[in-house]
């Protein structure tokens, strides 16, 4: 795993990996760049924490995936929401993420990715207003990525 300071939304190529909450908003920090750079990941995003409701799947833990077919910067761009919170909010010292959330989003995302090797660009997920614990949550990557942690890049501001 590399750390740069750097633009996350620059990227032309691979994946972009973020987290977010299990309601369906978009509302603040990376997720909300996310959502008016990509309105159509945000949709997909929405719909399906619907079908997983409607479905009795677990939201929290889950991804949405959107392949980037007519972005304006690469057809080859992966958009990928991680479901990493239940809730969300501005309580400085609550913790949102949860940590067995993150755990399963990164397997499914080191799972997808298996096959194609691609590049995964996140922020610091979860440390931010997730209010988590950046040691940990950067310890659950490096054990669930496996051959894939030299293809992880963390975007610090």
């Amino acid at each position: 795993m590399k750390y740069i300071h750097g633009d996350l939304f620059a990227v032309k190529s691979g994946i972009i990996l973020h987290g977010c909450n299990s309601h369906g908003v978009m509302g603040s920090g990376v997720a909300k760049t996310f959502k008016e750079l990509y309105p159509e990941a945000f949709e997909k995003y929405k719909t399906d924490i619907r079908f997983w409701i409607n479905n009795e799947i677990p939201v929290l833990g889950n991804i949405s995936v959107y392949r980037s077919l007519t972005n304006h910067k690469s057809s080859d761009l992966i958009l990928m929401s991680g479901i990493t919170q239940k809730d969300f909010g501005r309580v400085t010292g609550v913790q949102y993420v949860d940590y067995d959330a993150v755990r399963s989003v990164f397997q499914k995302v080191f799972q997808f990715n298996a096959p194609y090797h691609a590049p995964i660009h996140i922020p610091m997920l979860g440390a931010g207003l997730g209010g988590g614990d950046w040691g940990i949550i950067s310890d659950i990557i490096e054990k669930e990525a496996g051959y894939q942690l030299d293809l992880v890049t963390v975007y610090q501001l």
